[in-house]
């Protein structure tokens, strides 16, 4: 199959403009690969438009604290729609929508944790992406422009599943042996991850403008319009 560029992408994709800016949104399952496609495509938007304020930002950077989940005992519905900050949801989407700032805090993946010390401010960016589980959920699908569904085999997504936990080093993190921690892993995977996807990420596919394949190398192999983009093309 032929390999599809990020710059490709951008064809095909909204173009800014000065009335309004560019929100794309990008989804798919966990460790699927969406921030490096997201950070990718930010890479081809600072090439083509040098002078725009391209900003990324992650639902990841939404959820509530371990802590917080842990006392409302949310712990195992973490990732789920449930687990997030409602308010600071509402709060973003007021500000991009009234182009004010805000600062949001910053999701860290080695820690599995809010990090509230490392900050960011977003203030009236001209192309935004937002990545992650929620981006087709009602609370941030009203602020999209386009939006892209990252499709993956699932045995590919598992596999990079327990290499972002061996990166990550959480079998020593939790002062396990990889052979301890990979049955706990796996559960995780079925139980939280999987059920996530398969209740609240999956049904949400057709409401994507697009939907693009990686294959096992990472690499970017089918691109084809979502059922919600074909009828619109047809209504035209």
């Amino acid at each position: 199959m032929p390999i599809i560029k990020t710059t490709d992408l951008t064809k095909i994709l909204p173009q800014p403009t000065n009335a309004c800016p560019v929100i794309l949104g990008i989804t798919g399952r966990v460790a699927s690969g969406k921030t490096t496609l997201a950070r990718q495509l930010q890479q081809a938007y600072q090439q083509c438009w040098p002078a725009l304020n391209c900003v990324l930002v992650s639902t990841d950077d939404f959820l509530r604290s371990n802590a917080e989940l842990q006392r409302f005992q949310l712990s195992d519905k973490k990732g789920f729609p449930i687990s997030y900050d409602k308010q600071l949801v509402w709060q973003f989407v007021m500000a991009i929508k009234h182009d004010q700032a805000i600062t949001l805090p910053t999701y860290n993946h080695a820690t599995n944790d809010i990090d509230r010390q490392a900050q960011k401010v977003v203030y009236q960016p001209d192309i935004l992406i937002i990545e992650g589980l929620m981006v087709l959920q009602p609370m941030f699908r009203q602020l999209l422009t386009s939006s892209l569904f990252l499709d993956v085999e699932p045995t590919d997504n598992y596999q990079w599943y327990l290499q972002r936990c061996s990166h990550l080093n959480l079998a020593g993190q939790q002062g396990l042996t990889w052979a301890e921690f990979e049955p706990r892993a796996r559960r995780s995977w079925i139980e939280i991850n999987e059920r996530n996807f398969n209740e609240n990420v999956a049904p949400l596919r057709s409401l994507s403008a697009w939907q693009v394949h990686m294959n096992a190398d990472h690499q970017l192999t089918w691109l084809e319009p979502s059922q919600s983009t074909v009828a619109a093309v047809a209504q035209a």
